[in-house]
């Protein structure tokens, strides 16, 4: 992903008052080391977020270094907080379509590469070793006979 796709600041409202509509709690979690490598402007890769049911767990002023499954700053952070690869390809082994447990691909499914017998040996310019435990999610599907071309992002 391109550094303009990331979002290293989130201003989050929550707690809805039950009678005015309004929001009663704000936080801003920023991911200042993110900021920091890629000199992001102040004003750029901001997100405004309303969570209008949420009212707990919203996470701290520095998601950076949070359990993704900790809060929604940290889940949120570890998601987009910094940049990730997309991956773009086509399987054309039949056999090949289904994940680890037998069940069909599909969007939302977690797929790992076996990096012992990728060709070519560095995809995209980098070192198969990175491969190794590197899970993505499926975020596309195209189905047509003969092959499955799917388009994934790193998790």
């Amino acid at each position: 992903s391109s550094p303009s796709h990331i979002v290293t600041k989130r201003d989050i409202s929550y707690d809805v008052h039950p009678a005015k509509g309004t929001y009663q709690s704000a936080v801003t979690a920023t991911n200042s080391a993110t900021r920091k490598n890629y000199n992001i402007p102040v004003k750029e890769n901001i997100e405004q977020t309303d969570l209008d049911m949420l009212v707990d767990a919203i996470g701290d002023t520095d998601p950076t270094n949070d359990d993704r499954n900790d809060s929604f700053a940290g889940y949120y952070n570890a998601l987009f907080g910094d940049v990730y690869l997309m991956v773009n390809c086509t399987i054309v082994n039949p056999g090949k379509w289904v994940d680890a447990s037998l069940n069909p691909i599909e969007v939302g499914s977690i797929i790992e590469f076996d990096e012992n017998n990728m060709h070519p040996d560095t995809p995209m310019g980098f070192n198969s070793d990175d491969w190794d435990g590197l899970k993505f999610i499926i975020t596309d599907t195209v189905r047509s006979p003969g092959k499955l071309s799917i388009k994934a992002r790193s998790v």
